[in-house]
């Protein structure tokens, strides 16, 4: 979403905090959420339950126009990627 809809970079937007919204509960991720997040979600309605993160441990890849590659890496996790 980050990338896509608002244009940012991998690692900008996997900086983002992590929200889940899954049956009547939105989790977030308090720590690194905007202060004014929680109460503005609060007032639409959400149920809310502040998290330390999910630990997901995203890691993403964007090809660019010209074809060079950016990246980004979680720093929840390692911040690397590993083959098998």
């Amino acid at each position: 979403m980050g990338v896509l809809e608002w244009g940012l970079t991998p690692q900008q937007a996997i900086d983002l905090p992590n929200v889940v919204a899954r049956g009547d509960i939105t989790r977030i991720e308090g720590p690194r959420a905007d202060p004014a997040l929680i109460p503005a979600l609060v007032a639409m309605g959400h149920q809310i339950k502040e998290t330390r993160g999910e630990g997901s441990g995203l890691h993403t890849i964007v090809r660019q126009a010209d074809g060079t590659l950016v990246g980004g890496a979680d720093p929840r996790r390692e911040g690397k990627a590993l083959t098998p």
